[in-house]
């Protein structure tokens, strides 16, 4: 996001509603709240999209602010959000699958049991749901293991 593209979109905005300024002002306070993390990327998404209701051309012109991995389409006359979580980064995934395998380095039968569930879900042989049961009784009580897990589930 450049300077000028957000300038330029502030004006679109400003220029739409210049009958309204308490639209302009209230979309002001909602990219304030999302600056300070007051409200997250979805919320962010939810607040502009029902704002700008009617006007989809400004509704997709804001995916210029969403970060990597969000987006609002638009056709003629209605909008969708599509915020998926942004793809989970590599180095991420690799720290994770050491995590557990240090985790039980005492019992390695665990870590293979692990990774058989996810060769078993890659080669589209089990539904998410049942992985995701799998592992939650793999992993017995673990739940540290087990929220971090939820984050790489589609």
């Amino acid at each position: 996001l450049n300077v000028k593209d957000a300038l330029t979109y502030l004006d679109q905005v400003k220029i739409k509603f210049s009958d309204q300024p308490e639209v302009y002002n209230k979309f002001l306070d909602i990219m304030k709240d999302f600056k300070s993390q007051a409200i997250d990327t979805p919320g962010v998404i939810e607040r502009v999209s029902g704002l700008f209701k009617g006007h989809p051309s400004l509704i997709s012109g804001f995916n210029t602010f969403l970060p990597p991995g969000y987006r609002i389409e638009c056709s003629t006359d209605e909008c969708s959000r599509d915020a998926r979580r942004p793809p989970v980064e590599f180095n991420h995934a690799i720290n994770y699958v050491n995590k557990i395998k240090n985790r039980f380095a005492g019992d390695p039968d665990t870590y293979k049991q692990f990774l058989e569930i996810l060769q078993m879900y890659q080669k589209d042989q089990k539904p998410i749901q049942e992985v995701y049961t799998q592992v939650q009784v793999l992993f017995d009580g673990a739940n540290d293991l087990l929220d971090e897990f939820k984050q790489f589930l589609p």
